[in-house]
């Protein structure tokens, strides 16, 4: 008579328990991945020698041509390509097979794709966000400021935590044109109407969205975004 081999049910149940756990963990950590936010700051003193040809169909439609800067071109072509890298690798597929197209009030965005992007420039430099959700980004080159400006976009809080400071001031403006990107609206939206910071220090959310404001050599740079 052939032996039945004896079959230990728990020790089976506990392995494909192992297994499913591995399998969830790594679900898991593919579902964070897609989630997390991705930047980029690029120079345009650098830019890729592919980038024109890679941003061509979206540098016409932002009519760059037109530009009387050549800086200006530098900086829309580059913000361009920073963000079709970004999303390629975000992902997984060519960054040739993607192309951007835009809002109304200028949003960047990609047809089809949960990934939402964010570009911003000044002086040389450019940068970009990415994520599945909404993000934000803006950067200011460190400079002089009209303290008239302070009064006119910014609350009697914000007003107290600037006090006069220069990277202060940045830090305020780059945040709320961050957040006012994240919601597609610009400018329009009204920089007076968000809140940022107060006598304590800048706020670490905007309405619900995380606020991530940091220095650059000579820039400031800010991120909101859905954590």
């Amino acid at each position: 008579m052939t032996k039945i081999p004896r079959i230990s049910y728990n020790r089976d149940v506990k392995r494909v328990a192992g297994s499913c756990k591995r399998l969830y963990n790594i679900l898991q950590c593919m579902a964070a991945k897609e989630r997390k936010m991705e930047y980029r700051i690029a120079d345009i003193r650098q830019l890729p020698r592919d980038a024109e040809s890679l941003c061509r169909a979206e540098a016409k439609k932002r009519q760059v041509e037109r530009y009387l800067s050549e800086e200006a071109k530098k900086r829309t072509i580059l913000g361009i390509y920073t963000a079709k890298q970004l999303l390629a690798q975000a992902l997984g597929c060519p960054a040739e097979t993607l192309e951007l197209e835009y809002t109304a009030a200028g949003k960047p965005y990609l047809p089809g794709s949960r990934q939402q992007v964010s570009i911003s420039h000044s002086g040389t430099r450019v940068l970009c966000a990415v994520q599945e959700g909404p993000v934000g980004a803006d950067i200011e080159l460190l400079r002089g400021f009209d303290a008239r400006l302070v009064s006119k976009i910014c609350t009697l809080a914000e007003r107290a935590y600037i006090s006069g400071d220069a990277v202060r001031f940045f830090s305020v403006w780059t945040a709320k044109e961050a957040y006012l990107k994240l919601t597609g609206l610009g400018l329009a939206g009204g920089m007076k109407q968000v809140q940022t910071a107060d006598e304590t220090g800048l706020h670490r959310w905007i309405e619900g969205y995380r606020l991530q404001v940091f220095r650059q050599e000579e820039y400031v740079c800010a991120l909101v975004y859905q954590e």
